[in-house]
């Protein structure tokens, strides 16, 4: 009965060596495995002096990385500086334009009008004046609008900012009362000031 001894096959210049060199074919080291199965022996030679010098190489780096971690601990610092106290976020006080404005003041300026200031400004469009139709004359608002872009170099915002500058209402007649938190009584208008928006004129607290 014919035996597969092919696996088992040593080199004649290995069989003179006390070392099973069938040890090291099956080796997950890479380079080991094919200087053993290699038959010539520069190429043995070659095989050898790369896995000692990588295994060299790997020493030296493992050496720097444990060098670095003994002298330069990981760990995480943070530095910081004091700046100033915080400051409580700005009160803004809002309502709809036409709540801020002085009724004494616009009581002779016409729906019309101020809704072409606002149709200028973007804050309605002809789709909605369409439904006021019945309340409001278009035409007019439409009038209007042409008027104030004429007027202003065709820039509605200049026209919006200085109606609502001009009409609304002032500051003392907008507060009543102001507390601090302490419930001591304050000037209103010392502790608010205006500042322009969308919305028309509008009181922001001063800082």
């Amino acid at each position: 009965m014919p035996l597969n001894l092919q696996q088992n096959k040593v080199p004649l210049d290995r069989k003179v060596s006390r070392i099973d060199y069938r040890v090291f074919q099956h080796a997950h080291i890479q380079g080991i495995p094919e200087a053993i199965e290699t038959k010539q022996p520069h190429q043995r030679l070659i095989w050898l002096v790369a896995i000692i010098a990588t295994n060299i190489a790997c020493g030296i780096h493992l050496y720097f990385l444990l060098s670095s971690f003994v002298n330069e601990p990981n760990e995480t610092k943070m530095t910081y500086e004091p700046k100033a106290a915080l400051l409580p976020p700005t009160i803004i006080v809002c309502q709809p334009a036409t709540r801020f404005l002085d009724p004494e003041s616009v009581s002779n300026i016409s729906a019309e009008y101020y809704y072409a200031l606002e149709l200028g400004v973007g804050l309605i469009h002809m789709a909605q004046l369409d439904r006021l139709q019945y309340s409001l004359n278009i035409s007019k608002v439409e009038e209007y609008h042409q008027q104030i872009l004429s007027e202003n170099n065709g820039s509605a915002a200049v026209a919006y900012h200085n109606f609502h500058h001009k009409h609304m209402r002032k500051c003392e007649d907008t507060f009543i009362h102001c507390y601090t938190e302490l419930f001591d009584k304050a000037d209103c208008c010392k502790i608010f000031k205006q500042v322009f928006t969308l919305y028309g004129m509008c009181y922001a607290a001063r800082n």
